[in-house]
C-alpha cells in the first residue's frame, strides 16, 4: 500500500466534512487569465487539504478548488494535455451519447430550446460555461458567507467573475429532503490515516489519481504530452500509467457536480396515495413502509435486509449487511 500524500491531496476528497453547516459551490467564469493564474496561485496554501483526519479537528472554514475542460483551456494548458484526461472529463455532461447513458432525458434533459430556463440552470449549452468551482464552507452560514466575501473581494478583481452560485446547509439529523438518514455509504480509503472494518476499506486509485486501485493497477491519470508553454513541469512527478510523461493528475480526483430536484410533495403523495386505507384516509404506517422500500432503508439508516417488517428508530449508520446473504429472494428489500 502507497502512502498517500496527503498534504497535496485536496481534503473534500478525502471527507465530507461533516462539522461543515453550510457550502457554497461558486461557478467562475476565466475574464483574465493571467490575472486568474497569479490569484490561483496566491490561494494555494490556503487550500484544504487531506492532513486533518478528526471532524472535530477542522476549522471553521474550509476551501476547495476544482477546473472544468473549459477553465483548463482557458488557463493555457494546450490541447494535447486536455486530450490525456478521461472521456466523461472531456465530453461533458450533454453530448446526446451521455444524456442518454445519465438517463437525462424529457422533462430532466439539458435541452428546451423553446425555453432555456425550463430544465437546466447551469451546464447545458445554452448556458454559460462551466470553468472553475470554488468550494467554500463554513461552520455555519454566515461564517460560510464571510469567508466566501472576502475570497470574492480578490477574485474579482483578478479576473474571475461569479456565473451562478450553488449553496447547500446540512438538514436536521443527517437525513435528505425526503427525511432518510443520508451519508452513510462512505468508505474509507486506505493510507488515509482513517480505519474502519476491511469490507468498508478500498485502494487509493479507486478515488485518488497515482496510486493503485482496487486491481491493483494504477489508473489512467491526466499527463504533460507536450511541455512547450506549460510552466515548469519538473514539479510534477513521472507518471506511473504513462511511463514517460509527467503526472499532471497526481494526488488529485476527478469530481462530478450535479444539481438535482427532489419532488418531494410528489413522491409523499404516491406513496399515501397507494397506501391509504379503504375509506381514502392516510396510512402513515405503510406509507413509511412503501417508501423505505423505494429507498432501501428505513428513515432510521436502518437496512430493510435486516429489519423487514418495523423501522427501529433511533439512527442507523449499519453498513455491514450483504442482499445475497440476507434477503437471497428481494423479499425484504425488492
Amino acid at each position: 500500500m502507497h502512502k498517500i500524500e496527503l498534504e497535496d491531496v485536496q481534503g473534500y476528497i478525502i471527507r465530507g466534512y461533516g462539522n461543515m453547516g453550510f457550502s457554497r459551490f461558486s461557478i467562475l467564469k476565466i475574464n483574465n487569465p493571467q490575472k486568474a493564474k497569479i490569484w490561483i496561485n496566491s490561494i494555494c496554501d490556503q487550500l484544504t487539504n487531506a492532513c486533518i483526519l478528526k471532524k472535530d479537528e477542522l476549522p471553521n472554514t474550509c476551501l476547495n478548488l476544482a477546473f472544468a475542460k473549459d477553465g483548463l483551456k482557458r488557463l493555457g494548458l494546450n490541447s494535447k494535455n486536455l486530450d490525456s484526461f478521461s472521456p466523461p472529463f472531456k465530453e461533458g455532461m450533454v453530448t446526446p451519447h451521455r444524456h442518454r447513458l445519465l438517463g437525462d432525458v424529457d422533462s430532466s434533459s439539458p435541452y428546451d430550446s423553446s425555453n432555456p430556463e425550463k430544465n437546466w440552470l447551469w451546464g447545458a449549452p445554452h448556458n454559460q460555461p462551466v470553468e472553475i468551482i470554488l468550494m467554500t464552507f463554513g461552520k455555519d452560514e454566515e461564517t460560510g458567507l464571510k469567508f466566501y466575501e472576502e475570497l470574492k473581494q480578490s477574485f474579482e478583481i483578478s479576473g474571475l467573475e461569479v456565473v451562478r452560485n450553488l449553496d447547500g446547509l446540512t438538514l436536521k439529523d443527517d437525513k435528505e429532503h425526503f427525511g432518510f438518514r443520508d451519508g452513510i455509504g462512505q468508505p474509507i480509503i486506505k493510507g488515509s490515516g482513517r480505519t474502519g472494518p476491511d469490507y468498508n476499506c478500498v485502494n487509493a486509485g479507486e478515488f485518488i489519481l497515482g496510486y493503485k486501485n482496487n486491481y491493483e493497477i494504477f489508473p489512467d491519470s491526466p499527463a504533460i504530452i507536450e511541455e512547450r508553454e506549460q510552466g515548469n513541469v519538473n514539479l510534477l512527478p513521472p507518471s506511473s500509467a504513462r511511463p514517460g510523461f509527467r503526472d499532471l493528475g497526481k494526488n488529485g480526483s476527478y469530481l462530478v457536480i450535479r444539481q438535482m430536484q427532489q419532488d418531494v410533495e410528489g413522491f409523499w403523495g404516491f406513496m399515501n396515495k397507494h397506501t391509504a386505507n379503504d375509506d381514502g384516509s392516510m396510512n402513515e404506517t405503510e406509507s413509511i413502509k412503501m417508501a423505505s422500500k423505494f429507498v432501501g432503508r428505513w428513515p432510521s439508516g436502518a437496512p430493510l435486509s435486516k429489519f423487514p417488517d418495523k423501522d427501529p428508530g433511533g439512527a442507523s449508520d449499519d453498513n455491514d449487511f450483504l442482499y445475497k446473504k440476507d434477503d437471497p429472494t428481494g423479499s425484504k428489500c425488492p
